[in-house]
């Protein structure tokens, strides 16, 4: 038996009252669970219906795999107002739904584990100006993925999504123009942090938004474009 925070990714009600949740564990990587009877529980844990909720839960290791059936499961970290503030809450939605489509069951990457809490900390205690979060999320995100931009050549004016670097000249159907090059650039050598502001306005985050996830859709096959993509895009 092992003990592992982890983060609630997706939720799905299965028959009438039990709930399958799929978790990013710390220590196991993405594992689903089954929890029966959960909706006919007068005291449900109704944090595990919220995308990013933290819990820690204990696993046996040697059932990998399958649907495994939770022990110990309890809220680990209570956010302030990650999932009551409307715009939190949706840019979480498309964070999860990215990250269900990007890690594979069972693999394990605690570093990415960290980076992902790190960063729901910091939306969670900034009040304003983070309309450029999930753009600086996918980048950093891709960092822990294998696939983070090559900034070798960071003075070349195109940047090809396809070959994940700066060139002079177009190097295949996925070369950037100068102008959403820039802004990707821009993006790149740029921190977000507690005190940081916006920096693009909503024409040049959708853009920068597309071009992640076209990046994101070159370098992992079976990557999915994510259902809430036009709700955020109308909100920033």
């Amino acid at each position: 038996m092992k003990k592992t925070r982890a983060l609630v990714i997706k939720h799905l009600k299965y028959g009438d009252s039990g709930l399958i949740l799929h978790l990013y564990t710390r220590e196991l990587g993405m594992l689903a669970f089954m929890i029966k009877g959960f909706y006919k529980q007068k005291k449900r844990n109704r944090s595990l219906l919220f995308p990013f909720a933290e819990v820690e839960i204990s696993v046996e290791e040697n059932t990998r795999g399958s649907l495994k059936h939770p022990k110990n499961l309890q809220t680990s970290h209570a956010f302030i107002d990650l999932h009551t503030q409307p715009a939190k809450s949706i840019v979480l939605q498309l964070l999860s739904e990215i990250i269900f489509s990007c890690l594979r069951q069972d693999e394990a990457n605690p570093q990415l584990y960290d980076f992902i809490f790190s960063s729901l900390n910091l939306l969670d205690q900034k009040n304003k100006d983070f309309a450029d979060f999930h753009l600086y999320f996918l980048l950093k995100m891709s960092q822990y993925l294998g696939f983070h931009p090559n900034t070798e050549n960071h003075d070349a004016p195109l940047f090809d999504l396809e070959g994940g670097r700066f060139c002079f000249q177009t190097q295949s159907g996925f070369t950037l123009g100068e102008e959403e090059s820039h802004f990707f650039k821009k993006l790149i050598f740029t921190d977000f942090n507690q005190d940081s502001k916006n920096i693009f306005n909503q024409m040049q985050r959708r853009s920068l938004l597309n071009n992640l996830l076209q990046y994101y859709q070159l370098h992992l096959p079976d990557f999915r474009e994510p259902k809430s993509l036009e709700v955020i895009k109308m909100l920033f």
